[in-house]
């Protein structure tokens, strides 16, 4: 695989959502379309001092969608990110049945100071590839790579919704010796065999194998029926993976915790290339992605803290999901349709891990070279995981996270700053 190639499947393996994906036994295919009736009891405004005057409308009907009122009259009707949001809208959210919480055994958790440690070095060899699966894995969960070999020849080339949709949802706990190569990348890691990792089952039957004939970077057999995908972690704090995160949004986002960090943003990346590595054997049966920095505890800043059980905060991942709606600042259009918002779309919540953020208060740098001097928090949080459905065009699907807080519940947003508005933060913010 060339390099150029290499590099753009990293950063977007990284910043826009390689979340799920294989696994080690079905879930119920019924629950595709199955949601549980819980809905926010309300959804009240933003603070004014948030990214501008958008709020969203207050309503406990979960049957239907409140009309949008766009400021200028965009077109189409859900296009454009953050700069044709609404003043007002909403969407429908609610938790799956069944939904996964994955909480490793722990009812408590602590928060700690650290500072940067290394970066995991690459060990690609004649054995472990990078990202050779990174386009069977996309298109069994309906995704697209505008950049990929089939996007102009055949737009649409993705299973249906409802198939990705059960790709999406076949996830559970697996000890990672229990996996295939999981006690390799144990010990590659230095992590013990018995650590349980999320995993995922994607079915590929009907992958278009010719529009990828003389691709050096796809290596998996085209006789596979389906493809496994591990998310791990390659460092754990008390038992826990240090993958807190978002899916990739529209702006710069700032995070805070009243009392315990200020104004704070996701970490930087240690590695120049790789903020995370996806590696698998030659013939793919099974990916395994993980981020490539690791930490030095300093401090404990809280211990013992009781997490709660956030099946109990949909009304704060609601307000997170307000926080930064938009995708993407593209605009799509008949011809060449995609998500880029929350807003008019129907909100999946299927799974939720705990797990450990790291927040950087420092300013934002690329290849900062005083990264060593940055204090960091390792704050404990709740991913959720969900899908993004159209209601009105059934192909359109996104498969994203977020996070919220798993000490107090509450969103782990700025309540201050909106996404692009800290320019401490973010000095080279070109907004």
């Amino acid at each position: 695989m060339n390099y150029r190639h290499m590099k753009n499947v990293s950063l977007t393996l990284a910043f826009c959502m390689l979340l799920s994906t294989a696994a080690c036994s079905r879930r119920n295919k019924d629950k595709t379309e199955e949601t549980s009736s819980i809905q926010s009891s309300s959804s009240g405004s933003l603070a004014d001092t948030s990214t501008d005057d958008t709020t969203v409308s207050d309503t406990s009907d979960t049957s239907t969608l409140a009309t949008t009122d766009f400021d200028s009259g965009s077109d189409p009707r859900w296009g454009g990110g953050p700069m044709n949001r609404p003043k007002s809208f909403d969407f429908d959210l609610s938790f799956v049945d069944d939904v996964l919480v994955v909480d490793y055994g722990k009812s408590t958790v602590n928060v700690y100071r650290a500072r940067y440690g290394e970066s995991v070095p690459d060990w690609t060899d004649d054995t472990w590839t990078f990202s050779s699966t990174y386009d069977v894995l996309k298109w069994t969960k309906g995704s697209l790579n505008k950049n990929g070999p089939f996007w102009e020849k055949d737009m649409w080339s993705v299973p249906n919704r409802a198939k990705s949709v059960d790709n999406i949802l076949n996830v559970e706990t697996v000890a990672l010796k229990d996996l295939e190569d999981g006690g390799d990348i144990a010990a590659k890691l230095d992590v013990p065999p018995e650590t349980e990792v999320l995993c995922w089952t994607y079915e590929i039957d009907g992958f278009p194998w010719e529009y990828f004939d003389g691709s050096d970077w796809i290596t998996v057999e085209k006789d596979i029926e389906t493809v496994q995908y591990v998310q791990m972690s390659s460092q754990y704090v008390d038992g826990l993976p240090l993958t807190g995160s978002r899916t990739f949004c529209s702006g710069n986002d700032t995070f805070e915790w009243e009392g315990v960090i200020g104004p704070s943003r996701l970490r930087n990346n240690i590695s120049e290339t790789y903020p995370e590595a996806n590696y698998s054997k030659i013939d793919g049966d099974c990916t395994y992605c993980f981020p490539t920095n690791t930490y030095t505890i300093t401090d404990t800043v809280l211990e013992d803290q009781p997490i709660v059980d956030p099946r109990d905060c949909l009304d704060s991942i609601r307000e997170a999901l307000i926080y930064d709606p938009a995708f993407s600042n593209q605009i799509p259009s008949a011809d060449n349709p995609f998500l880029v918002h929350i807003w008019e779309t129907e909100v999946s919540v299927y799974m939720m891990e705990l797990s450990y953020v790291v927040l950087d208060p420092e300013p934002y740098e690329e290849n900062d070279p005083n990264l060593s001097s940055h204090e960091l928090t390792l704050v404990p949080v709740w991913e959720v995981y969900f899908t993004v459905m159209d209601p009105h065009d059934t192909r359109l699907l996104q498969n994203r996270k977020i996070m919220i807080n798993a000490v107090t519940g509450e969103s782990l947003y700025s309540k201050t700053y909106g996404p692009d508005e800290n320019e401490v933060l973010y000095p080279q913010s070109d907004n």
